[in-house]
């Protein structure tokens, strides 16, 4: 059984808040994890994740830009909400 954690006690002070790394969003009746589809590690930059996004780019068809930038999107969402 995997336990879910809010918080996090490391010392004898307050518990300090669990921060969630992973930005999850729905692509074609699908869930992702947005760094998992530019390969990065969860919570990697916002500009690495555009270096990643430009160059995986190039390298797509239009409708795997429309997928890549839905992920880019995800992230950047995420980062101003927090």
């Amino acid at each position: 059984k995997i336990k879910n954690y809010s918080s996090i006690n490391f010392t004898d002070g307050p518990p300090v808040k669990a921060k969630e790394l992973n930005v999850i969003f729905m692509w074609n009746g699908h869930n992702w994890d947005a760094y998992e589809v530019f390969g990065l590690p969860a919570g990697s930059s916002v500009e690495k994740v555009r270096e990643k996004f430009n160059e995986l780019k190039s390298k797509s068809d239009p409708g795997q830009v429309a997928f890549l930038t839905e992920a880019l999107n995800a992230i950047e969402n995420k980062t101003e909400a927090s």
